[in-house]
């Protein structure tokens, strides 16, 4: 058997989704502690439109905070969701940060934007979205 067949087969079954928690786009979401559910403002093609501007931002070797703030100020919690779901995990690699890198990890838009923010910009955004962040 074809040793680079078995190497890829092994590479493909490990290096897929490693469990999105929010498959699909919520039709509401109800934040822990509250029983009322927040339904999402925006459509899906505004939440991918939105994931795309994230990630060319977070992309990149000098993200700016204020931009990710800028771009997600505004909407819910359901909307960040929806967002979230758009956006997909992706290959974050913290030494090379341009998408074409081979090396890196994949990861998912609320793990990126921990990794790469300050810690008073994640203090707004926890303000924004209290439950995700």
């Amino acid at each position: 058997m074809n040793p680079l067949l078995i190497l890829g087969a092994l590479w493909f079954f490990f290096s897929g989704n490693k469990g999105n928690p929010y498959q699909e786009a919520p039709s509401g979401y109800i934040p822990a502690g509250t029983k009322e559910e927040i339904k999402p403002t925006i459509s899906v093609g505004k939440a991918k439109s939105i994931a795309s501007a994230l990630y060319e931002e977070l992309d990149r070797y000098l993200t700016s905070d204020a931009k990710i703030i800028s771009l997600l100020k505004g909407y819910n919690e359901a909307d960040y969701l929806a967002i979230y779901n758009q956006f997909g995990v992706k290959k974050h690699d913290p030494v090379f940060p341009t998408g074409s890198s081979i090396l890196g990890y994949n990861i998912d838009l609320t793990e990126w934007i921990i990794k790469e923010l300050s810690e008073s910009s994640i203090a707004q955004l926890r303000k924004m979205f209290p439950s995700i962040f």
